[in-house]
């Protein structure tokens, strides 16, 4: 919510927030994603994670945008 609050906030006082639409945050805009990970947490599950995280990012593995 930070992120979508902030951008929101940002574009209002620049003048380029446009209402009536839908934002979309995602992983490529920081609008969503994992917190804190605990330390416990093994490395390999971590670097996992991140990789995931980046082929998410790029394209490589899509998100479904609805349920069917």
């Amino acid at each position: 919510m930070d992120v979508a609050v902030f951008d929101t906030i940002e574009r209002f006082v620049g003048g380029t927030l446009d209402t009536g639409g839908t934002s979309v945050f995602s992983l490529r805009n920081g609008g969503v994603g994992l917190g804190s990970i605990s330390p416990e947490v093994p490395p390999s599950v971590v670097a996992e994670i991140e990789r995931v995280t980046d082929e998410i990012v790029a394209g490589t593995i899509s998100i479904p945008t609805s349920i069917t």
